[in-house]
């Protein structure tokens, strides 16, 4: 029965967050708190009565279980099969858990035969060499897609602008960022400009920019401010750290 605890205490949990994330009616949560073996199977057999669903489910606990399972499952993929995809897919899980000189390894793996020139794979380049700091990797991977329309205006291109920065060449990195100055957008990419223009002693400049941002955040319809939601926040933030920054 104890052996069965910690498994049963998952299984409410994830009962728990999903009803949360999905914002069902109040009485499934009275039955999984209280009920916690029963609610949660009367709650899983209501919303995931399918085998698809259930399978989903599945690996959802396999993933609680061991945090790195979806990892060794793109692993098996890859040595199963090597296909661009696969080790695109593998890639960018290792990105996403630090693991990014194995991630370069395999992006690199992929600029190869028809897909030599690939700019969506270059572009993930730029970010992870950055992210390893080797800036002129990034840099040299930027320089192949920066007429890339996907790039162009991308939250990537930051990675590039700073590599150009790192690398003592404030000028083109300046360039680079106003590339990506487009009003009632890129505002991810216009905060790091903010805050590119402080580190190179422009503080009038940075916080002009970023008064120029909540003045548009504040002429927004109330559409635009729900999907930008906790942007005008942010850029307050921001605000308030630059100006007091000495």
């Amino acid at each position: 029965m104890f052996s069965m605890f910690p498994f049963l205490m998952i299984i409410q949990a994830l009962c728990l967050y999903h009803a949360y994330s999905k914002n069902v009616e109040q009485k499934w949560y009275w039955l999984i708190i209280f009920l916690p073996f029963l609610g949660s199977v009367f709650y899983l057999y209501h919303h995931f009565y399918s085998r698809q669903s259930l399978t989903k489910v599945s690996e959802g606990i396999k993933e609680v279980v061991n945090t790195n399972y979806k990892t060794e499952k793109l692993e098996q993929t890859v040595k199963f099969s090597a296909t661009i995809q696969n080790k695109t897919n593998l890639a960018d899980k290792y990105i996403e858990i630090g693991r990014y000189h194995e991630a370069i390894d395999l992006y690199e793996s992929c600029l190869d035969g028809f897909n030599k020139n690939d700019s969506a794979t270059m572009i993930k380049l730029v970010k992870s060499n950055y992210l390893i700091e080797d800036y002129g990797r990034a840099i040299y991977y930027g320089d192949l897609v920066k007429s890339n329309k996907d790039f162009l205006k991308s939250e990537i291109k930051i990675c590039y602008a700073l590599s150009l920065f790192k690398t003592n060449q404030s000028d083109l990195a300046e360039k680079i960022f106003e590339e990506m100055d487009s009003q009632f957008s890129n505002y991810p990419q216009r905060m790091e400009y903010a805050k590119f223009l402080h580190k190179t002693g422009k503080k009038s400049e940075a916080l002009s920019k970023l008064e120029e941002l909540r003045e548009e955040y504040d002429h927004m319809e109330p559409y635009e401010k729900r999907l930008n939601k906790g942007l005008d926040k942010t850029i307050n933030n921001l605000h308030t750290q630059l100006r007091n920054d000495k």
